[in-house]
């Protein structure tokens, strides 16, 4: 990215951001769409075959292993759900801490503390989301292999190579997608995006990050009623002293 004066995004200096952010913001929807809803959906496929296969009396040729392949994809998938369940319990966005905790504008010790415990929520979210994302590439590896297995015939037929064919080039998709998320290798859909929403987080809170979350008027006025509380004296505005019209209002009382 180049900027209108020449510079690059690279020669940019930023400011250290005020919460720690995920290099794609849809990252925490692509954890519960893995969770809510494609890992429960392969999940019930896998039950159905096997309950299928075992139910019926014409088996295929590799039934057996077809059947010990989904039982190991309804596994693995279950337990990838129930960790992506949890990993989001700890997507804590700074829209709602900033609804649970509004102290976190006028005060910059409890920004600081909202801050460290945003960035923890935030390790463990992607810690979980990584197992998760792991097992449901190995229950995703294990359903395709069933489905696979499933359809080797005893008897061959243009028909029959066909499905064995397509599954088999899916199988390899699934497999290079797989290997392309923890290496080096060119993913086959995906392409590597320069620019991202991460940046280097840090405990300490410079001048942007404080001026970006902290109100100044709010945070005057907190620290005066404060000081006035502290000093034993009603602040003004609450009494109504303060005013022409509270001076006014205890003269006629006092007549």
């Amino acid at each position: 990215m180049t900027f209108t004066d020449g510079r690059s995004d690279d020669a940019v200096s930023h400011p250290a951001p005020v919460w720690k952010r995920p290099q794609a913001l849809g990252y925490h929807e692509e954890l519960r769409g893995l969770g809510g809803i494609v890992a429960p959906l392969l999940s019930g496929f896998s039950l159905a075959a096997i309950a299928t296969i075992v139910t019926g009396d014409d088996m295929p040729a590799l039934a057996e292993w077809s059947v010990a392949a989904l039982a190991a994809a309804v596994a693995f998938l279950i337990f990838s759900m129930q960790v992506a369940f949890a990993s989001l319990s700890y997507n804590s966005f700074p829209a709602e801490i900033l609804t649970w905790r509004p102290e976190v504008t006028v005060s910059e010790d409890e920004l600081q503390r909202a801050r460290a415990v945003q960035a923890s929520d935030f390790d463990e979210m992607t810690r979980l989301g990584r197992i998760s994302f792991s097992a449901y590439s190995a229950g995703l590896m294990a359903f395709l292999l069933g489905l696979l297995l499933l359809l080797i015939p005893d008897d061959w037929s243009a028909a029959w190579i066909v499905a064995v064919c397509v599954t088999g080039a899916v199988v390899v998709l699934e497999l290079w997608w797989i290997t392309a998320n923890h290496t080096g290798l060119r993913h086959p859909v995906e392409r590597q995006v320069k620019l991202s929403h991460a940046d280097d987080w840090t405990p300490e809170l410079g001048a942007i990050a404080r001026a970006a979350v902290i109100d100044v008027a709010r945070q005057q006025a907190a620290s005066a009623n404060s000081g006035e509380t502290g000093s034993g004296r009603a602040p003004a505005a609450a009494t109504g002293l303060g005013s022409g019209a509270g001076r006014d209002e205890a003269d006629r009382e006092s007549q």
